[in-house]
């Protein structure tokens, strides 16, 4: 049972490094889209922040730890999402 738990204690933290790196990606598209372009990774962290939430349900403790990534895990889902739909309307003609 400890070993389940260490688990789900390990997988909202590796979903957060693996989030920092495809965000990294989106924000350099933004910055300069020249090629190469990767900024469709970006669109991935809203799916892996959804399964560090589920994952965050599990832990038992309220602690500061698991505030802390509850609000870096909803950034990641709200942040791509308003970059999409800030794209989106650009293109809508007026």
């Amino acid at each position: 049972m400890n070993r389940v738990k260490q688990q789900i204690t390990r997988l909202p933290i590796l979903i957060l490094i693996i989030n920092v790196f495809f965000i990294s990606f989106l924000l350099s598209e933004l910055i300069d889209a020249t090629p190469p372009n990767y900024g469709g990774f970006g669109l991935i962290a809203p799916i892996l922040s959804m399964i560090a939430l589920y994952s965050l349900r599990e832990w038992k403790t309220k602690s500061y730890s698991k505030l802390v990534l509850q609000v870096v895990h909803w950034l990641f889902i709200i942040f791509p999402i308003c970059v999409f739909v800030v794209i989106a309307i650009a293109f809508i003609p007026f």
